[in-house]
């Protein structure tokens, strides 16, 4: 008994059921061991093998093809063949409709539990197509149009298909044959192919036709294809021949100044005497002769003679005819023209200063063979390389305006002469000198720190008129500068292309580097070259800071707010990590800032002495970090009873204000924050909290002593006084270092107002985060 699947299982199972039942597996036969086929392109051959299970216990099969090409399969994949049965096995070769003609290997494998077994199989690949020529005799006379016939076979067991036809050779041009052609599956097809004589001349010729089947959805050629060559003769069976030896494709050259006349020759083809009489279609034309009695086969030659009246470009057609019918037209083209003059042109535009070249100049002699001379004029440091030359009527000579190296640029008009004893010819021509290759290389001093990444920019500049690349180098560089020799792609003249070299170093050590940057012309000997120092700052220099806060003493459990300011006193806009090296109920807030060179921003120390801390005093370190740079200021914090006394705030800090009077307008500048205050000279006051720009103004006309306090909670108040008299340009503010009397109380109004707004924060805002 035979079991067959032709879905795959694989052999897993019956391995695992004899390790199971212990049994002895089955032995395999696969037969033919070798085999060969033929098959034709895109069409499936086929291949049966015996399988035979020659074990003593049924077993299961694993069947499989391997090969040059994925173009095989076989079935069954899998079966269960009893003992002592056999099974046939199937195995299908379907070679691709691209596949090239030739032959292949392919291999059948069958596979029991224990053993394998394998057949090799020969593939024959050929095309599906032949081709018949049905009509080997192809002579026609001249002027004939014949048909013949050729048929195409298909020998496609499954496939039936277009062949599309191609003609070539050197008489393809009178052949015409179907675009494409239908042939069934194993039939065939026969088509017509047409010659048409008039399309050649008389002599024997060739076509090929070639059948290839294409695939339609790509346009590609496949291998499927044939080819048949067609031998045929065309024949002189015309009795009338007119032949001109001394023109050329029935063209004649004549000069307006005088007719011209040349040979022509009458020949009889036919096989007995006639007599042939000629004539033309224009009046112009004439012949010695116009009435031949001529043998078979024999020829007579007589002169015809075109008048100078015909002028320009026109045709006339010379018809021979004989007694016995034969008949006979030649056309005949007349080009006529001056026969004296010359040409001269130059087709330069520009031409490059900074070398010598040679632009080209062609004379071209339009009329009889002379003897010319050549000059140049309107042109200094330019020259003919050569003065003279004998040219032959219709030939052009070309010699050459040498341009010397180092004339000025700009823009000139030479004028070139050709002069012979019968014509003479002058160009005047636009030629504009320029600088073509040039380069130079710009680059600007700079700075950078230790642990920076920055790059610089490098400019590469064709100065030059015409488009160059360049090879860039540098020189004497440090490692840390990361460039590469590079090979640009092409700069346009007059332009320039940026190039970004690449620095960062933490460990290098400060100083001075040059660095020589260089451009190379790949196309000319032009070369530029830029020197760039890179002064390299230590961290130390690139990233301090400058921290400022005060000291004094401090209420145990309440909370206090401690103004730091802090300074970049760097050279490179920098993060500073903040903190605080103290008893853990201190904390900085906020624990970062990012300030810009010569930036000052705040940050607050929170105290928040617990209970039982009176009397203790403790060393605060705040800390600001920034690339590895430390910066840091110490306070001393008293603590003191609940009670005991009002714990001061702090020494007062220095307060960065200052203020203008100029044409009628007081202009103060604060720290975002601060309060300004402005009394006139009349009493009345007005306040202003300064914002984020730092700046406050008002009108300031009325003449008499103007006041203007600053302050802020942390800060040393200051203080302006400004004079406006009659006619007096406005006066500098001048800081007042004592005050007396009505200003010394309304500071301390303000100062209490202050004190008492920051009292107001610290319970709002700190008592809140508690």
């Amino acid at each position: 008994m035979v079991q067959v699947s032709f879905k795959g299982f694989g052999i897993a199972f019956a391995v695992f059921a004899l390790l199971v039942s212990g049994v002895s597996a089955s032995g395999l036969s696969l037969s033919p061991s070798f085999a060969q086929v033929d098959a034709c392109i895109c069409d499936t051959a086929q291949l049966q093998f015996a399988a035979a299970n020659t074990g003593p216990i049924s077993d299961n099969y694993l069947f499989s093809i391997t090969g040059d090409f994925p173009w095989g399969i076989v079935a069954p994949a899998t079966a269960t063949i009893d003992a002592g049965q056999t099974l046939p096995v199937f195995s299908f070769f379907t070679p691709s409709c691209f596949s090239q003609v030739g032959v292949y290997s392919f291999t059948v494998k069958g596979q029991s539990s224990t053993e394998s077994k394998t057949s090799a199989i020969t593939l024959n690949i050929t095309p599906c197509v032949s081709m018949q020529d049905l009509s080997p005799d192809k002579a026609m006379c001249y002027g004939e149009k014949k048909s013949f016939q050729l048929t195409l076979r298909n020998k496609s067991r499954t496939a039936s298909k277009n062949y599309t036809l191609f003609v070539s050779g050197n008489g393809a041009a009178a052949v015409t044959a179907p675009a494409m052609v239908f042939v069934p599956s194993e039939g065939s097809a026969t088509f017509a192919v047409d010659i048409d004589s008039m399309k050649l001349d008389i002599g024997n010729y060739d076509a090929q036709i070639r059948a290839v089947s294409i695939y339609s959805l790509t346009g590609q050629p496949t291998q499927d294809e044939a080819s048949i060559d067609l031998p045929f003769t065309i024949n002189d069976c015309q009795r009338i021949a007119l032949t001109f030896p001394t023109i050329i494709c029935n063209i004649v050259e004549k000069c307006d100044e005088k007719p011209q006349s040349f040979p022509m020759i009458v020949t009889n083809n036919g096989e007995l005497q006639d007599t042939v009489t000629v004539h033309a279609s224009n009046s112009t034309v004439s012949f010695a002769k116009t009435v031949f009695n001529l043998a078979a086969g024999a020829s007579e030659t007589t002169t015809v003679t075109i008048a100078k009246e015909a002028l320009n470009t026109s045709t006339f057609t010379i018809f021979a005819s004989s007694a016995l019918g034969a008949a006979k037209a030649r056309i005949i083209e007349i080009r006529s023209a001056p026969c004296y003059g010359v040409g001269i042109t130059s087709a330069a535009a520009f031409a490059c200063s900074d070398r010598g070249s040679v632009q080209p100049v062609i004379v071209t002699n339009d009329g009889l063979d002379a003897q010319f001379n050549f000059t140049v004029s309107g042109m200094p440091f330019a020259y003919l390389n050569e003065t003279g030359a004998f040219i032959k009527h219709g030939e052009s000579r070309t010699i050459g305006l040498v341009i010397t190296p180092g004339i000025a640029d700009g823009n000139y008009s030479p004028t070139l002469t050709a002069v012979s004893e019968y014509s003479q010819s002058e160009n005047s021509t636009q030629l504009q000198l320029v600088r073509c290759y040039d380069v130079s290389v710009a680059a600007s001093d700079d700075l950078v720190c230790q642990c920076e990444d920055k790059a610089f920019n490098v400019e590469v500049i064709n100065t030059g008129y015409l488009n160059d690349s360049f090879r860039i180098g540098v020189s004497n560089a440090p490692q840390w500068l990361e460039f590469q020799n590079v090979s640009m792609e092409p700069i346009a003249g007059n332009t320039r292309k940026t190039l970004t070299p690449h620095v960062y170093t933490c460990d290098a050590a400060p100083g001075v580097y040059s660095v020589v940057f260089n451009a190379v012309s790949l196309s000319q000997n032009s070369s530029g070259k830029a020197s760039l120092d890179i002064t390299l700052k230590s961290k130390e220099e690139c990233y301090p800071a400058s921290v400022s806060l005060s000291q004094g003493e401090f209420v145990e459990c309440e909370s206090t707010l401690i103004s730091v300011n802090v300074t970049n006193t760097g050279l490179l806009k920098s993060t500073y990590v903040l903190s605080v090296d103290g008893p853990k109920w201190i904390s900085i807030q906020p624990d970062f800032l990012v300030l810009e060179k010569g930036e000052t921003s705040e940050a607050y120390l929170v105290a928040s002495p617990p209970l039982n801390e009176a009397g203790n005093t403790y060393n605060v370190t705040v800390k600001a970090v920034s690339t590895g740079v430390t910066s840091t200021q110490s306070m001393l914090l008293n603590i003191v009873g609940v009670g005991e006394k009002v714990p001061p705030r702090g020494v007062p800090l220095q307060m960065n204000a200052s203020a203008t009077l100029e044409n009628g307008v007081l202009t103060v500048y604060a720290m975002p924050g601060a309060i300004v205050q402005i009394r006139s000279p009349s009493g009345e006051g007005s306040s202003y909290s300064v914002d984020a720009r730092g700046v406050i103004t008002a009108n300031a006309t009325q003449e008499g002593e103007w006041k203007v306090s600053v302050l802020k909670a942390g800060y040393e108040p200051k203080t302006f006084v400004f004079t406006v008299a009659p006619a007096v340009a406005p006066q500098t503010g001048l800081f007042a270092g004592a005050l007396s009397g009505k200003n010394a109380i309304y500071l301390a109004i303000l100062a209490i107002f202050a004190v008492s707004g920051a009292f107001v924060y610290y319970q709002f805002v700190i008592g809140k985060k508690r």
